[in-house]
């Protein structure tokens, strides 16, 4: 662990969060270092962080570096965390659940038609942006639009 005993807490303005600045000297050279300030605070209370791990603000706020909203996570299982929070989804009573792009509503994966993807010879069903409802909806829309500009032509 490196020594941050003079290091100084800055905020970083373009990656909006708390960072903590220190000097090395390495091979005879003043070597300016910097870490964040979450990092920081992690392994001064717990110890190192094991390689292949992270640590991840339970709030989701990089500037909430309080201990209580840190946990350290495997580097997998905090890119699938935040891969499902940027897409809307939520585990509700066990239950995956995702936030239609059309209607905005919070419905279980049933209420989804369901891509399938094939990532490195797996195939993973991911379900589609809207729900079937509003898929519905719009195809009857465009139909309609497709229906009247046949006709008046």
């Amino acid at each position: 662990m490196p020594d941050y005993e003079h290091a100084s807490l800055t905020f970083n303005e373009k990656k909006q969060r708390w960072e903590r600045k220190w000097h090395e000297h390495v091979d005879g050279a003043r070597k300016r270092r910097t870490t964040p300030n979450a990092k920081w605070l992690w392994e001064k209370h717990n110890g190192p962080i094991p390689d292949g791990f992270v640590i991840h603000h339970r709030d989701f706020d990089g500037t909430n570096d309080t201990l209580e909203n840190l946990v350290c996570l495997s580097d997998e299982e905090h890119r699938r965390l935040h891969w499902e929070a940027n897409n809307g989804y939520r585990v509700i009573e066990g239950v995956d659940h995702k936030i239609c792009t059309e209607c905005g509503e919070l419905l279980p994966f049933l209420a989804f038609s369901m891509e399938r993807h094939n990532k490195k010879g797996t195939i993973k069903e991911y379900p589609r942006a809207k729900c079937k409802s509003c898929s519905s909806r719009i195809a009857i829309r465009n139909k309609k639009k497709r229906d009247e500009s046949n006709n008046l032509s």
